[in-house]
């Protein structure tokens, strides 16, 4: 909706949809580390992302004129997890 009501206004509307080692889920993996890795057993790349270099270059992409003609996605960056729904 976003997308199509900014587009005019040479405004991209895009989102990144991820799975990354964040301070709440590496409180959880603490808490409860058997549940953690079957998580992560379960992700085709077999790790969680890293918010700087698997996120954030997503991030930079999104910002770079590489990304001007694309508006109103979703960039999964979940390691493949979404095959898994």
């Amino acid at each position: 909706m976003a997308a199509n009501e900014w587009g005019a206004d040479g405004i991209n509307v895009n989102l990144i949809s991820p799975i990354a080692l964040t301070p709440g889920v590496e409180q959880w993996k603490q808490a409860f580390p058997e549940a953690y890795q079957e998580m992560v057993d379960k992700i085709p790349l077999k790790k969680m992302g890293d918010p700087k270099q698997d996120i954030g270059r997503v991030a930079v992409f999104l910002a770079s004129s590489d990304s001007d003609y694309m508006t109103g996605q979703t960039l999964m960056v979940d390691g493949g997890s979404i095959m898994l729904r």
